[in-house]
């Protein structure tokens, strides 16, 4: 007896859950239309939800599953403002979709969102004529570029953020332009933990780079974490065109690069890299354009800022150029203001090296001409050169190294040198 009551209660109680859940979703999807008329109600829940000031055009509801859904359109993000400044500049969305967690809403009794994914956003991107960067809409009035310090407190007003569809152009002061498609990004913040992460595509290459930031801490000079970025193996041409790095003009890369980089305390601490260039074409102030294959290597730097000074290795390093090919060595090393660049090297190919120095207009007049002349050969292994700076305590110029089928020509009184070993 006391088996079939148990039993009779639980039918009743499933048959009132479904009959509860039943009328629930009837009376969800029948009120849910009603929601275009409550803006300002959600804006402020909005706000609370992700700290930034928002503002909406229009709103529409469904139901999908057991969770309402809510549609906006004209969603316009205050980035960078206060609540209370209307004037401010913003991103406008073209639209927006919030589903609500009603379980976890009704268990933790505040609204839980299960998402809230913004779609459709276009951001472009100028350069000025200083050849500086500045994002529209995260400016200052004047128009002066935002800085980071400003723009790390502004993104640590977003609790939770999903974009989609995001497009960022990019529009240099040459008159040229190159941007990320089909993109995604998120936004996450809780207390002292902060993480973004944006996939994209750059043009029509199919494979997406993947950025990502996962950082700890609410200063810009007190935050620790690690940078994370994949750029898949493309034609990334496009965004030197027009544009001078060091007194280089890149005409064209083409490869893949994966990198990481540790900061702390708000400063660079330590960058790991892994590349494979297929191609490097560039040229220095009007010379012969200069190619560059198949460049491969891992490289890392360090920095302390306790004695100032920097450490690099590059490993495995390999290219082709011209006719020739570069069998992979290693270098090692050490920069210091008042100390100098202190270099180790396994081995080094003294023709390579020297020819497209040269070629490449790397050195300096005195020293193209005297490496020109002399025309090196050989190898040089086990090597280890100082070179002083200006602030460096200490003047004198070390050289030791091993070399093989060394050969010099005839240059004045100086005589031709072969197979010097």
């Amino acid at each position: 007896m006391a088996i079939r009551k148990v039993y009779r209660q639980l039918m009743l109680l499933t048959i009132g859950c479904a009959v509860l859940l039943s009328i629930y979703i009837m009376l969800g999807r029948l009120m849910m239309p009603l929601v275009s008329g409550y803006s300002a109600y959600f804006e402020g829940r909005l706000v609370e939800y992700t700290g930034v000031p928002i503002s909406i055009d229009s709103l529409s509801g469904s139901f999908i599953g057991l969770n309402p859904q809510l549609g906006i359109d004209g969603l316009r993000l205050s980035i960078g403002a206060a609540a209370e400044d209307q004037e401010a500049p913003a991103l406008v969305f073209e639209s927006a979709i919030i589903i609500v967690d009603v379980l976890q809403s009704i268990w933790q009794r505040r609204w839980i969102l299960e998402d809230f994914a913004v779609e459709t956003l276009e951001i472009n991107i100028t350069q000025s004529e200083d050849g500086s960067w500045q994002l529209a809409g995260l400016a200052d009035e004047d128009g002066s570029q935002m800085d980071f310090g400003e723009l790390f407190q502004s993104l640590q007003r977003i609790s939770l953020l999903n974009l989609k569809n995001v497009a960022i152009k990019f529009f240099t002061n040459e008159g040229t332009s190159f941007g990320l498609d089909n993109g995604t990004a998120a936004i996450f913040n809780e207390g002292e933990s902060h993480f973004l992460h944006v996939d994209a595509n750059l043009g029509t290459n199919a494979q997406q780079i993947a950025l990502s930031f996962e950082i700890f801490g609410n200063e810009l000079s007190e935050i620790n974490g690690m940078v994370h970025a994949a750029l898949p193996n493309a034609d990334y041409s496009e965004i030197f065109s027009g544009q001078t790095i060091s007194t280089l003009d890149i005409s064209e890369l083409k490869g893949g690069l994966t990198f990481w980089i540790e900061v702390k305390d708000g400063q660079f601490s330590r960058g790991v890299s892994e590349f494979e260039l297929e191609k490097l074409a560039f040229q220095k102030e009007q010379r012969e354009l200069v190619d560059v294959n198949d460049i491969k290597g891992v490289s890392s730097f360090e920095y302390s800022h306790i004695n100032d000074a920097w450490e690099f290795v590059f490993s495995e390093i390999s290219l082709e150029w011209a006719e020739h090919t570069l069998q992979p060595f290693n270098v090692s090393g050490s920069y210091g203001a008042d100390k100098g660049i202190s270099l180790f090297a396994d081995h080094i190919d003294l023709a390579f090296f020297s020819q497209l120095a040269l070629d490449a207009g790397f050195l300096p007049g005195d020293a193209a001409h005297q490496v020109e002349s002399f025309r090196p050969q050989g190898e040089l292994s086990n090597l280890h050169l100082s070179l002083p700076l200006a602030g460096a305590v200490d003047k004198s110029v070390r050289l030791k190294a091993n070399i093989r089928r060394g050969e010099f020509l005839s240059v004045g009184s100086s005589p031709s040198v072969k197979g010097l070993n």
